[in-house]
């Protein structure tokens, strides 16, 4: 991530099997576009899953 600059996107299942999560990571650029790391969301997508699956 930090070598590429490329963000990626990803769905996981939490552990309990029933809560799925887009995760997101981007890097993150200071106001002078130094990289200082990275930034991760997650959004609970469990809901929109669920009906997809119907």
């Amino acid at each position: 991530m930090l070598r590429t600059l490329a963000s990626a996107e990803r769905e996981l299942i939490a552990p309990d099997g029933g809560t799925r999560y887009a995760v997101r990571i981007l890097p993150y650029r200071s106001i002078d576009n130094f990289i200082a790391g990275v930034v991760i969301t997650f959004v609970d997508v469990t809901a929109i899953a669920r009906l997809e699956d119907r």
